[in-house]
């Protein structure tokens, strides 16, 4: 009895919409800053790493139910990155005793997101609400260091993380909301603009004596063409 309800509520509200349906299809992209949390067990140790700055580029497939209503899905490569500053101590260095080292930590991840979009105001229709689950799987890292990290080094230079030695989590889900705005052009032709917060629902390390999680606040720019 259930299941024939649900089956005439979805009939019926696939023949409702039917008039206002529209598919569109375009390009993503932006920066997003990404905090890393560590916490250890034994000892009690609870890190706080230094945010990093790294993009994000997404196509998004975007079906409008009604003009309240739509459903995006979207194929995503996204980094998460975190970067240090330090001070390191060369004696020697001939131009001086110390200086200023970078070090950055990056994993690049490739994914997909399924949000609800929702533009509740009728006179202010070109803002929306966006809100839904992320997935993302971490295909590789690494740390890039800034020149003069170790005196035999005159460049910057790059050293790639093992993942599954590193006990790094490969699968990982984040739930995204966030505020839009949609700048119509002409009939088919539509301008994105997104801020948006990330929320890691799951643990980065394998290690058995430490959990982490990344959260991540995204500004994307985008381009969504109306068929």
């Amino acid at each position: 009895m259930t299941l024939r309800i649900l089956l005439t509520a979805a009939v019926f509200l696939s023949l409702s919409c039917t008039l206002q349906a529209q598919f569109s299809a375009g390009l993503s992209g932006g920066v997003n800053r990404t905090y890393w949390s560590w916490y250890m067990f034994n000892p009690a140790v609870k890190e706080n790493l230094p945010p990093g700055t790294s993009w994000r580029i997404a196509i998004p497939l975007e079906y409008r139910l009604s003009p309240v209503v739509s459903l995006r899905a979207e194929l995503t490569n996204q980094m998460f990155c975190q970067a240090v500053t330090t001070v390191m101590f060369f004696p020697s260095n001939p131009q001086g005793s110390t200086q200023k080292i970078r070090i950055q930590n990056c994993l690049n991840s490739i994914g997909g997101s399924l949000l609800l979009k929702i533009a509740p105001l009728k006179k202010l229709n070109k803002l929306y609400l966006l809100s839904g689950p992320t997935y993302a799987y971490f295909t590789h890292g690494w740390t890039r260091y800034s020149r003069g990290f170790l005196e035999s080094e005159d460049k910057p230079w790059k050293d790639a993380w093992d993942l599954d030695q590193s006990l790094v989590l490969r699968r990982h889900l984040f739930v995204d909301s966030g505020l839009g705005y949609n700048l119509t052009i002409g009939r088919r032709n539509r301008l994105l603009l997104e801020f948006r917060y990330q929320y890691g629902l799951t643990d980065v390390s394998g290690h058995p004596n430490e959990i982490s999680d990344i959260q991540s606040a995204l500004v994307n720019f985008g381009y969504l063409y109306s068929f």
